[in-house]
């Protein structure tokens, strides 16, 4: 059987199992670089796939994006005679990922299915979380719950729950249009395993994605009592659910959320990273780590706690400008076709990795493969929304 001819079920089973496999990861910080080999396998499979569908638009600006990797990564070699290769590969193989991905052309079942393993994805999580109940902190006022297995060390809250927006902003959006009792289990056990890492961000991303598939139900409906039910169960459910919170993460997420110390470590943190990117701003520092560059350049040992910034520090505003113009496209094409909710799922994206520094992370780079999967489906005339992907 010739690879030109192989049908997509086995890609489709490759990112099945790479959603599902996510929390697998012995990166704490969910990054590419442990998690590499189905990602790769993927593109192999895209690589040799028949085109029958692709936008070329976009397959372009990436193509386009991978060429200009070349650039920061002889920055940072000519410039600093370093180059992190855990970055380069990353990067590279999410770009590729990407490419490959929309070159397979999913069909609107396979899409659907893969749809459904990136919620099981988040209900995993939510229940692994509720399950162990692991503090991050191992303190005995528990304040941040987590999850360690095989071994690994335990994943930072943030980033967990940041892995579990977009399930979250699938599952409510297929339980108002397509209600079922196991996705009904799953979005209740997603919601918890987000509250309890008491994730500020991801919270808040979820409120986004939550309140637009609301309105578009709503909208669909055409009665504004949907909307108001909504609204109450939200209140009803929040009551309910903040009684069983630890009074640590209730307090972190509502009473003194604004003046912990976490947020002031934040602010210094993108203080120090911007005095780092003063110094460079044009064309950055090239492929090296965050931390390596703000320890060279400003002499301590810190992280930037913010994507746009660590992308800053690494491709500078040009760089950063080439990135940005691709999620733009995105942004626009999801209004141009009146995805309300895949733009809802960008925006989310984009706002919780404000918070943290995610710029090889797979709660960042897996969204927007899915956006434009969406997308592609909705050019190809395949289906009228993405609810009926749902």
């Amino acid at each position: 059987m010739k690879l030109s001819n192989i049908t997509g079920r086995t890609p489709l089973l490759l990112w099945q199992l790479f959603l599902l496999l996510t929390v697998a990861n012995p990166d704490v910080y969910l990054g590419l670089a442990d998690i590499w080999f189905l990602p790769l396998l993927i593109c192999f499979y895209g690589m040799f796939r028949k085109k029958t569908f692709v936008d070329n638009d976009t397959i372009q600006y990436h193509y386009g994006l991978l060429i200009y990797l070349i650039l920061p990564t002889l920055i940072s070699l000519i410039g600093y005679g370093i180059v992190s290769t855990g970055y380069l590969f990353s990067y590279a193989l999410w770009i590729l990922l990407h490419i490959a991905t929309l070159n397979l052309n999913f069909t609107q079942k396979e899409i659907k299915k893969l749809l459904s393993a990136y919620i099981i994805s988040g209900a995993i999580m939510g229940f692994l979380i509720l399950y162990q109940r692991l503090d991050y902190y191992d303190s005995i006022y528990a304040s941040r719950y987590t999850i360690q297995i095989l071994g690994h060390e335990r994943f930072d809250p943030n980033f967990l729950a940041a892995c579990m927006v977009i399930p979250f902003i699938l599952s409510i959006t297929k339980q108002l249009f397509n209600y079922s009792l196991w996705n009904l289990v799953c979005l209740i056990l997603i919601f918890l395993g987000v509250l309890f890492t008491a994730s500020r961000g991801a919270m808040l991303s979820c409120s986004i994605g939550a309140t637009t598939a609301f309105s578009i139900f709503a909208f669909r409906r055409r009665k504004v009592k949907y909307l108001i039910w909504g609204g109450f169960l939200v209140v009803i459910l929040g009551y309910t659910v903040l009684n069983i919170l630890p009074e640590a993460s209730f307090e972190r997420l509502f009473s003194k959320s604004y003046d912990d110390s976490s947020n002031e470590k934040r602010f210094v943190d993108w203080a120090v990273g911007f005095k780092a990117f003063e110094n460079s701003w044009l064309f950055g520092y090239g492929m090296q780590g965050e931390m390596q560059i703000i320890k060279r350049e400003v002499g301590v040992s810190m992280i930037a706690h913010n994507t746009y910034l660590a992308f800053l520090l690494q491709f500078g505003v040009i760089g950063f400008s080439v990135l940005a113009i691709g999620v733009m496209r995105l942004i626009k094409k999801t209004l141009l076709y009146k995805e309300y909710l895949v733009t809802a799922m960008v925006i989310s994206t984009l706002f919780v990795v404000f918070f943290i520094s995610g710029e090889v992370a797979v709660f960042l780079w897996v969204p927007l493969i899915t956006a434009s999967l969406v997308l592609q489906i909705k050019e190809n005339n395949e289906v009228s929304s993405i609810t009926d992907l749902l």
